[in-house]
């Protein structure tokens, strides 16, 4: 379960990296059979394809300093796609299983590989649709670019901040997809959880981008010294790169998570059973929090005793769930009884004991 040391609407980014590694370190059991598969599919991924790393699709003759393609380069071409759409697959059912992980840790409910492949196929739904949105507003560009040049290059700029800024916004569709919605109402809380804060989504993404980086340089360091041309180099490089981009990949949806859960706790105060605590020592050079989440601060003595917040299993449904996925509230409430799990959304199997 995550433990938020102080109310989810108060978290900065650095205590979104805390929560987000200490999630990691403690649910390794669960992310660390989603890593041990990324790195045997990509160490078969190599195994497969390492005559044609090695060789390569063409050649440069010395003589006349022309591409000379080899004689099976289609042959090679067609080996290479198949096993990179399997690889993708893969990828993609892993980044599910990360996805499903860290709505397990937020609602205390069990995860299996069926809870995985349903929700996470209405997850790739969601992004077809997003996908189909960009590609008409792309040809749309594209055409303008033609018709009108002028007009079309100085209309790209803001296009794609406008794109960016899309992206943004729905950057917790697959979170709210494993928490219950679905592909479309996915989108739709994700929209309306991110409203006012693209630019503390932005500055998220730029920690969680740093981070990624250290992921990157550690992947490198690691697999320097496997940087021959015989197979077995290339396959245990390729292993060593896959096991850390995937723990890194795990840490950024984990921290995509506490971000998640903070906008719910701004946008929808009456569902958290807690009020905010006040703000540590630590910052009391900055006086108090700015009030960037609804309603007041409660008096002193309405504050929860100290400790891991809130006690784990009483956070609500999302805000656009039916009433049918919560236990012990009414229509329309989004209650729940007090210190029990809401009921999961379809997909999910009971709680366990």
């Amino acid at each position: 379960m995550y433990a938020f040391r102080v109310h989810p609407a108060a978290i900065s980014v650095t205590d979104g990296v805390q929560h987000a590694w200490d999630y990691l370190t403690r649910s390794w059991r669960l992310w660390g059979w989603v890593v041990l598969g990324l790195v045997v599919a990509n160490c078969l991924f190599m195994l497969l394809v390492a005559d044609v790393v090695r060789e390569g699709l063409y050649s440069v003759d010395e003589r006349t300093n022309q591409i000379v393609w080899a004689a099976d380069a289609g042959q090679r071409i067609a080996q290479l796609l198949l096993v990179s759409l399997v690889l993708a697959a893969v990828s993609a059912v892993a980044s599910w299983a990360f996805t499903g992980v860290a709505i397990a840790g937020l609602r205390g409910w069990k995860l299996t590989p069926g809870v995985v492949l349903s929700r996470g196929v209405l997850v790739f739904a969601s992004q077809l649709l997003v996908a189909f949105v960009a590609f008409v507003a792309i040809l749309v560009l594209a055409v303008l670019i033609v018709a009108a040049p002028a007009l079309g290059i100085l209309a790209m700029l803001p296009a794609g901040v406008l794109g960016i800024y899309a992206l943004v916004r729905v950057a917790f569709a697959a979170l709210a997809i494993f928490d219950g919605s679905g592909p479309i109402s996915g989108l739709q809380e994700s929209w309306r959880l991110s409203e006012g804060a693209v630019l503390r989504m932005i500055g998220w993404a730029l920690m969680a981008m740093l981070i990624s980086m250290a992921f990157g340089l550690v992947s490198g360091m690691a697999t320097v010294p496997l940087a021959g041309s015989d197979s077995i180099s290339l396959v245990l490089s390729q292993g060593i790169s896959a096991a850390v981009s995937g723990v890194g990949q795990a840490f950024g949806v984990f921290m995509l998570a506490a971000l998640y859960e903070s906008q719910r706790a701004r946008h929808d105060p009456s569902l958290f059973p807690s009020p905010p605590y006040p703000p540590p020592p630590a910052r009391a050079w900055l006086g108090a929090y700015p009030p960037a989440w609804p309603g007041a601060y409660p008096p002193p003595g309405a504050y929860p005793p100290p400790g891991a917040y809130p006690p784990p299993g009483t956070y609500p449904p999302p805000a656009n769930a039916g009433p049918a996925w919560v236990e012990g509230g009414g229509e329309g409430t989004g209650q729940t009884e007090a210190g029990r799990p809401p009921q999961p959304p379809p997909g999910w199997p009971p709680q366990s004991s």
